[in-house]
């Protein structure tokens, strides 16, 4: 193995690039290895079409279980960058149409993040996962959506879809036991919802146009429900 890392840590990077033209794609892998069978990283990166951009980059200490990122990209132009370092964390990232970005931060441990991005045109960025025992799924199938979301806490759940066109969407969950469910299915809205207490849930529903959402739960176990 490289630069003296035992057979017990392993760095397994794979890049599929089945079709089309233009396509680039980066593994960047390196941690300390520990000496215990079932640690170290996996990433796959599927590329079929043309114009992609992909970058995983893997990095971290105590990499024990396994941290695994998956990234498939299919249409035109789609663009994924992930950042993981820590311990038994998921990456699933999916762009099946054009002009997507996806932008992940995970330095939790055991989080899962799951982003489908099947429309046109729209914007990912989770800007840290943190904390651990974390899941969150951005799923934008409308065009032209952009989505921020923060998870610094332990065992919270962000759930997003934005099926509508334009709609802009911002989830900040601090603490622990928080949950989130944001659906924007009209166009033109805009929500942010901060939870900072313990063993909040908000849900958020936008089937209207150009409505503007704003929640904020720094108490305990308070429940929110918005109708748009």
């Amino acid at each position: 193995p490289p630069n003296g890392i035992p057979s017990s840590f392993s760095l397994n990077g794979r890049i599929i690039q089945s079709g089309g033209s233009d396509n680039q794609s980066f593994i960047n892998q390196s941690g300390d290895p520990l000496p215990n069978p079932g640690s170290g990283f996996t990433a796959r990166n599927d590329q079929d079409g043309s114009g992609h951009r992909s970058t995983i980059n893997q990095t971290g200490g105590d990499v024990s279980p396994f941290s695994d990122v998956n990234v498939d990209q299919s249409g035109s132009d789609n663009s994924s960058l992930v950042d993981q370092s820590g311990d038994g964390s998921i990456v699933n990232v999916t762009q099946s149409s054009s002009g997507n970005v996806s932008e992940v931060g995970q330095d939790g441990d055991s989080d899962v993040l799951d982003v489908i991005q099947s429309g046109m045109n729209n914007f990912s960025n989770v800007i840290r996962q943190g904390g651990s025992n974390n899941t969150a799924l951005v799923d934008q199938s409308g065009d032209s959506n952009s989505s921020r979301i923060r998870q610094t806490g332990t065992d919270s759940e962000i759930d997003l879809f934005q099926s509508g066109n334009n709609n802009d969407s911002d989830i900040r969950q601090r603490n622990s036991d928080q949950d989130a469910d944001i659906f924007q299915t009209g166009s033109d809205n805009e929500s942010f919802l901060l939870q900072s207490g313990d063993g909040n849930h908000a849900i958020v529903t936008q089937s209207g146009d150009g409505n503007i959402s704003n929640v904020t739960q720094d108490g305990s176990s308070n429940m929110a429900t918005v109708n748009q």
